[in-house]
């Protein structure tokens, strides 16, 4: 009679427990098995907490790795280097270096530009090298040398912008029976030197800059800017001094980087009615990425008194500008905008109150005056209004 192995192995386990019960009793509680047990449970649980620990990095990694991707996915964006003006910045290869330094770098640092807050040079300090002298820094941010205690609140900076022209008319000569005039075959001037001094205490910043360089004939040192500006609220600067307030864009190019080589003889005309050089001022700006809007009350420029000493009333106005960036992509950029200055009264002398339009080159290397109205007697107001209009296609620049 034969029996499956299955079968004889199912009878036999209980007929063993029935013989030696005292034998499976004492293997139970084996400590040795216990702790082999104990064991084994512990490694389990470490297993399973490391494994929980490489999900959740799993995890991080790529949430990371989809923001980075939403953040480079667009191809056209506003990028702002603290209080500059925003520029369209596309996704496009990285200009080649041509010379030890990068094109970024090797472009020309204005002097002249908006003030930047405390917290704008701070950034734009720790992006530029320093070195470091006991509690005292001295770096180049934005192109400028600059003396800064060590948590930026204090700082000193100083820049230079020195134009020299030279040149004369060559073969000019006057015709039968008139004057030669005042062109000279060939002379020199200074155009502007000037000396920008700035000193900061964190928000609050004074602007000093004498000018040892004249617009017409050279010789004498005046001043371009002598201001306290105020940069603690948001994208907003407030400006009190001899400042120059801009109306128009064309006046609000600064004079070290022209579009071309001298500024339109209307823009100069109007912008001193109220505005230009060394005018007393009490305003402010404010921005953001798209647009900005201006607002100065003014009065008489840097000098009147000194030139005219029978003033007994000076002048005041005031000068207004909105502009905005409605449309910009890679191709085109939009500028539209619409600026207002005015003179509530001119000053009054001896002779009343008289003003006079004059205007001469931008290069003056002859002493003749080539557009002036004279003087226009018992002027009661002065105002100029006008839009704004500019359009970029590609690398093509229109303006209006």
């Amino acid at each position: 009679m034969r029996f499956p192995l299955r079968q004889t192995l199912a009878l036999a386990t209980p007929l063993m427990a029935l013989a030696f019960p005292q034998q499976l009793l004492a293997r139970a509680p084996d400590p040795e098995v216990l702790e082999l047990r104990r064991e084994m449970a512990a490694m389990r649980q470490e297993m399973m907490a490391m494994k929980r620990e490489l999900r959740s990095q799993h995890v991080e990694v790529q949430q990371q790795t989809a923001a980075r991707h939403a953040r480079t996915s667009h191809g056209t964006r506003l990028a702002s280097a603290g209080p500059e003006e925003p520029r369209p910045v596309f996704s496009q290869a990285a200009p080649r270096p041509t010379g030890p330094r990068a094109p970024a770098d090797s472009r020309m640092a204005l002097s002249e530009g908006p003030v930047q807050s405390w917290a704008d040079f701070k950034a734009a300090s720790a992006k530029d090298e320093t070195m470091q002298i006991g509690g005292i820094q001295i770096g180049f941010p934005k192109g400028r040398p600059t003396i800064a205690s060590e948590d930026k609140a204090y700082a000193f900076s100083i820049g230079l912008l020195a134009q020299e022209d030279f040149g004369g008319f060559l073969g000019a000569g006057p015709k039968h029976g008139e004057g030669a005039g005042t062109f000279n075959k060939f002379t020199e001037n200074a155009r502007r030197l000037r000396l920008y001094l700035t000193w900061r205490y964190k928000d609050w910043v004074v602007n000093v800059t004498p000018d040892f360089g004249s617009s017409s004939v050279d010789g004498t040192v005046g001043l371009f800017e002598a201001n306290l500006n105020y940069t603690g609220l948001r994208n907003t600067t407030l400006t009190v001094g001899y400042f120059q307030p801009r109306m128009e864009e064309e006046s609000a190019e600064r004079s070290g980087a022209f579009e071309f080589l001298e500024r339109p003889t209307i823009v100069d005309l109007v912008r001193n009615i109220a505005g230009g050089v060394a005018r007393f001022s009490v305003g402010g700006e404010h921005w953001e990425k798209r647009w900005l809007a201006a607002a100065y009350f003014t009065g008489q420029k840097f000098g009147d008194r000194n030139k005219d000493t029978t003033i007994t009333d000076s002048q005041t106005g005031g000068v207004a500008r909105v502009a905005g960036r409605p449309y910009l992509s890679k191709d085109i950029d939009v500028h539209v905008g619409a600026g207002a200055t005015a003179a509530f009264k001119v000053n009054e002398n001896s002779k009343g109150r008289q003003y006079t339009f004059s205007d001469n080159m931008e290069i003056p290397l002859g002493e003749t005056s080539l557009l002036t109205s004279g003087a226009l007697t018992n002027v009661s107001q002065i105002w100029a209004a006008g839009p704004q209009l500019a359009v970029r296609w590609k690398s093509v620049d229109a303006g209006a």
